[in-house]
């Protein structure tokens, strides 16, 4: 099987940022399920059992580097738990980073607002706060 390698699904890359030259965050590099399909020369359904992966899931290089002596020998047992991204943790993660990249847009256009009218002032609430509402705070 040849050596497995694949970008991984969250890794900034020039393309995705308006400027190619600027700095870029980049997590440790996880490698498709179907990469590995193709590598292996079988399918998911063979695979997947004896490698305890699934559709949609990645692999860590330390679980990438055990798969052809797993392959080889499955009474090894598939790689730890720790070297899969499953799935549902792959939609888990991007939601956070769409939350976090979207905190950062809204500052940056509050920045811009305040930049532009610097009479301008932005006051934070807190998410609830009965206090502000009279009708909450009255007790109705």
């Amino acid at each position: 099987m040849a050596r497995l390698n694949a970008c991984c699904p969250f890794e900034a890359s020039p393309r995705d940022s308006a400027d190619a030259d600027a700095p870029k965050t980049v997590q440790r590099q996880f490698t498709p399920v179907t990469t590995i399909e193709q590598e292996a020369g079988l399918p998911l359904f063979i695979i997947g059992p004896i490698l305890g992966i699934g559709s949609g899931d990645y692999v860590l290089p330390a679980g990438v580097a055990l798969i052809p002596g797993i392959l080889a020998n499955p009474s090894l047992g598939p790689p730890p738990s720790s070297d899969v991204l499953r799935a549902v943790q792959v939609l888990e993660v991007g939601a956070l980073i769409d939350a976090y990249s979207l905190i950062i847009m809204v500052g940056a256009i509050e920045h811009e607002l305040q930049r532009r009218h610097p009479r301008l002032h932005i006051e934070h609430f807190p998410s609830y706060a009965p206090e502000l509402n009279p009708t909450k705070a009255s007790g109705h």
